[in-house]
């Protein structure tokens, strides 16, 4: 039975970064991007529209995604893996 592709919201503020990360991760089979955001306001309206198995987010204490961005997260949707 074939796997099925886990669907992957990429959340970085700096593009070289998230390009960087879509690259690294397009590359594996098993993972497709289906999304991506720059911003906390971003990524709830993303989160908001359509699910995702994963969620990679850099959390950085002055920058837009925090603690509080986990916590939204799976508010949303619990089932949801989150890569720090």
């Amino acid at each position: 039975m074939a796997m099925k592709e886990q669907q992957v919201l990429v959340c970085e503020t700096q593009y070289l970064s998230r390009e960087g990360l879509k690259s690294i991760i397009g590359r594996n089979p098993f993972y497709a991007i289906a999304g991506e955001a720059s911003s906390s306001d971003e990524l709830e309206a993303k989160l908001n529209i359509k699910s995702y198995d994963v969620v990679t987010i850099d959390i950085t204490k002055d920058g837009p995604f925090g603690i509080d961005s986990i916590s939204l997260i799976h508010d949303i949707n619990p089932a949801t893996n989150i890569i720090v």
